[in-house]
């Protein structure tokens, strides 16, 4: 479920707001079948990924 980590960190308006874009990309493309509905899509879950720290990865030197 998108936003379940936000949720465990305790940001909880994070949670349910990548929840809610995440329901409104899945259900636009159904609905109108477009190029740019699906490149949206393809955009959102780019940024999603991203922006994941990755484990071990420390910064700090």
């Amino acid at each position: 479920m998108p936003g379940i980590g936000y949720w465990l960190l305790g940001r909880r308006r994070l949670a349910v707001f990548s929840a809610l874009v995440s329901v409104v990309l899945v259900s636009v493309p159904v609905a109108v079948a477009r190029p740019w509905s699906e490149i949206l899509v393809v955009v959102w879950w780019v940024a999603v990924i991203v922006h994941v720290p990755v484990p071990g990865d420390d910064q700090r030197g």
